[in-house]
């Protein structure tokens, strides 16, 4: 007889993979808050900027209105929060070939903290997330075999802050009445992440998004893919 032998991972693109390229924070008051010059990583990718802002004199009217990255339009992912608030999560994405450029948020009204947290993806499907989600004090997902998920989070307190389970790549506060926390994980297998801020005062938002990585023959045969 003949034995047949599946390898892990033949239904995915081995090579799929996340790299943290730069990071950076503001503190300055503004409509306009503009990160120059920023690394975004080499090659044709999917660029994600996760962002974590605040207004500390409290007015709750902002929100963005618009991200751009090299000069070019992103998509929001998600966001923790809706409009008209004091401070929020947020993830913009979209493709890319440049290795370099400004970043810019645009608010509705001023705010006085942002950090951020620039993440480039290699093989993955499309450029949108498979998955979103989120929450105050945790949030949950469950990432694709080899897939990325990419988390950020934000409290009204300048005190160091973190998410479980997954690996931090800037944790940052601009000044007194932010913290921002960027974290992701990638996984060899599917697997059911929940991740808890720390602390859980003052006001934690977290916003939570997941990407998955392109077939490779034969993966995009149900069978293969299930097996």
């Amino acid at each position: 007889g003949q034995t047949l032998t599946l390898g892990v991972g033949s239904n995915v693109d081995a090579t799929s993979d996340i790299e943290a390229v730069d990071s950076s924070c503001l503190a300055a008051s503004g409509t306009t808050q503009q990160f120059s010059g920023r690394n975004l990583g080499s090659g044709s990718k999917i660029s994600i900027v996760s962002i974590s802002w605040a207004d500390t004199t409290a007015a709750g009217t902002a929100e963005i209105t618009a991200v751009s990255i090299a000069g070019v339009s992103a998509a929001l992912a998600t966001r923790a929060a809706g409009d008209n608030q004091n401070s929020n999560a947020e993830i913009w994405y979209l493709s890319t070939t440049s290795a370099t450029g400004d970043i810019d948020l645009t608010f509705s009204t001023a705010v006085d903290r942002v950090t951020i947290q620039v993440y480039r993806l290699i093989n993955f499907s499309g450029s949108s997330p498979t998955a979103t989600t989120t929450g105050t004090t945790s949030v949950s997902l469950t990432l694709a075999q080899r897939g990325v998920g990419i988390a950020v989070a934000t409290r009204s307190d300048a005190t160091d802050t973190n998410l479980s389970s997954l690996t931090e790549n800037y944790s940052f506060s601009c000044g007194s009445g932010q913290w921002g926390v960027h974290s992701s994980r990638q996984v060899n297998q599917s697997t059911a992440i929940t991740s808890t801020i720390s602390p859980t005062s003052n006001t934690p938002l977290i916003a939570f998004a997941a990407w998955q990585p392109q077939c490779s023959a034969p993966s995009c045969d149900p069978y293969f893919a299930s097996t």
